[in-house]
């Protein structure tokens, strides 16, 4: 995935304000302010989702398997996101919006 990534960042870049909005809702998940996001965070931000499926989610963000997620590595799910599935800046933006 990653030299898939840095051959795309040649024709590709997310706008500062999808990138500002991404940064924003990952600081909001970080309750405790260390860069890094754990499952309890997250469940704790998104109250109605099953644990199954917050747990999922970041085991699949966690790209180094520490049982947390990095701001690089949820950076790199949404530029993964942009990159691969043509979205436009609009359609991320709905998208990264509905973690709120």
């Amino acid at each position: 995935m990653l030299e898939t990534k840095k051959y795309l960042l040649l024709f590709k870049k997310l706008s500062v304000e999808v990138k500002n909005e991404i940064e924003k809702v990952f600081k909001e998940l970080d309750l405790d302010g260390n860069g890094s996001l754990t499952i309890e965070e997250c469940f704790a931000y998104w109250k109605n989702f099953p644990m199954t499926s917050t747990s999922n989610m970041i085991s699949q963000l966690d790209a180094n398997n520490d049982g947390e997620v990095s701001y690089d590595e949820w950076l790199n799910f949404w530029e993964y996101l942009y990159y691969t599935n043509h979205y436009t800046d609009e359609m991320l933006m709905t998208e990264v919006i509905i973690f709120k």
